[in-house]
């Protein structure tokens, strides 16, 4: 599946008719995705190519090839983080309601 399929499927979910149990395994799944994706992330930030004592000696493509996939999967943890968020807005929604 490509980003922009996975955000449009995202954002055509209708959350405000999922039961609050189906939206609290929403979330559930956002902040699993997340914490995925951010660990990822961190590792491949984190990740020396080609180590030598003089420091790492990859060539500027697998730098920047690097550099882009850890790009894109910020792209991918936003695409969640606004899903989580979503997700957490109508659940606040839901209990604020019912506190009434």
């Amino acid at each position: 599946m490509f980003l922009h399929e996975i955000e449009a499927y995202l954002k055509k979910r209708k959350l405000e008719e999922y039961s609050l149990s189906r939206l609290i395994g929403c979330k559930e799944y956002a902040r699993i995705v997340l914490t995925n994706l951010e660990r990822s992330a961190e590792e491949i930030d984190d990740y020396v190519i080609a180590e030598t004592p003089f420091g790492d000696i990859a060539s500027s493509e697998l730098k920047n090839l690097k550099n882009e996939l850890a790009s894109r999967i910020d792209a991918e943890m936003q695409v969640y983080e606004d899903f989580y968020q979503r997700a957490d807005k109508e659940i606040t929604k839901r209990l604020e309601a019912t506190d009434k």
